[in-house]
Formats: structure tokens, sequence, C-alpha cells
């Protein structure tokens, strides 16, 4: 399924807050730095929002900043809307027309869906912890929405194992008037069950180590 279905792997986190906020120079620099850690994680190959389309625009007409970004929220709204004269598509894959919501893709070298997602989990804390409160962050993707999805299915049939295991237990335990017939009964039921778990957590986790080891995602 990875190998032959799966093209670029990437997942986006989005900020959403007033545009007075996002658009904040303080809150770009929060922004971009949080980029930029994000981007030197080993997992991590590319960061792509909003920030990127602020430095392009620098490098036509200079905000005079050593870091390349808007310093008021008057250049910040002026470039957004500059931007968006000529390339429309472009800037609205990073932020709505309303200015309220920022998309930042992070592509990364991991192929599984719930390595994806459990690497989204990780660059959503970072950005809560990096950016103002007033933020609020989100996950998603379609690799990220896959990856949840495998996530809830397999711990809703952990739970049902469980929760069958031990009704058998306590049955089998009072029925037969004894703990450990009870215990050795549950061995025919558990076993299988802990096989197929086992096998399919190993081919989930076997493509991603490798393609850690190759260096080719």
């Amino acid at each position: 399924m990875n190998e032959h279905f799966s093209g670029v792997t990437s997942f986006d986190i989005f900020l959403l807050a007033s545009p007075e906020v996002l658009l904040d120079p303080t809150q770009i620099e929060q922004t971009a730095a949080w980029e930029s850690e994000l981007e030197s994680l080993d997992w991590v190959t590319k960061v792509r929002g909003v920030t990127s389309i602020y430095r392009a625009i620098d490098s036509a007409i200079w905000y005079r900043t050593e870091s390349g970004l808007p310093p008021t929220f008057a250049a910040a709204r002026a470039s957004v809307d500059w931007a968006r004269q000529m390339q429309e598509s472009n800037v609205r894959s990073v932020i709505n027309d309303t200015r309220n919501q920022i998309r930042v893709r992070v592509m990364v070298n991991a192929t599984g869906f719930r390595e994806v997602a459990r690497l989204s989990e990780s660059a959503e804390r970072l950005a809560r912890e990096r950016l103002d409160p007033q933020i609020t962050v989100e996950a998603g993707g379609s690799y990220w929405l896959i990856g949840r999805v495998i996530g809830d299915i397999v711990r809703s049939q952990t739970r049902g194992l469980g929760f069958c295991v031990a009704s058998l237990f306590v049955i089998m335990m009072l029925g037969l008037r004894s703990l450990r017939v009870g215990l050795l009964a549950q061995l025919p039921n558990v076993l299988p069950a802990i096989t197929m778990m086992g096998s399919v957590a190993w081919t989930q986790q076997f493509p991603v180590k490798r393609c850690r080891i190759q260096k080719v995602c």
C-alpha cells in the first residue's frame, strides 16, 4: 500500500486566530522560529507556510529587517494582498481570504500512516508551546486522518478484546470453580489475538525503519 500508492508524505498544521494576531509582526517571528525548529528535526524534510511568502516578497521589495519578515501589521497584510494578486491559488493554500487561518504543510520522511499521525501530534504540541495562546492549533491532512482512524480502530479493538477476555475469565472461573483453570482457559483466546496484533504492528513499523535506514524517503 505505502510503496505503490503513497506520494509525498505530509501533514498540515492549521493556525486559527484573528488577523490581528496571525499578522502581528511578533507572532510572525514566533511562527518563523517554530517552522525553523520543525525543519531542523530529523524526520522533517521541508516546511512550507506563509512565512515563505513573506521571504519571497522581501527579496523583491526588502522589508529592511534582519529576518526578512514584515515589520508591521500593515506590511504583513499588504504583502498577503500583493502575493494573492500574483499567485492567488498558492497564497490561498497557506492563508485564507479572511486571514484568520494559516496552513503550514510539513513534509516528513516517514511512510506509515500511524507514524505520520504521531509525528503530527508532536508538531502540534510544539506549536502550542511556541506560539501565542490565542492561536488555536489543529493538525490535519489525509495521512493524519487515516493514521488517527487506524489508531482509534486499534484502541477500540484492544478494549473490546480486553473486555471479552475478562468476561470469559470470570465465567470460566465461576463455572469451573478454579482460578488456575480459568486463567489457562484463556490461552486459546488470547494467543491468536496477540499473534495477529503483533504481525500488524511489525508490518506497519517495518517500512518506516527501512525507509530511515536507506534515507530515500
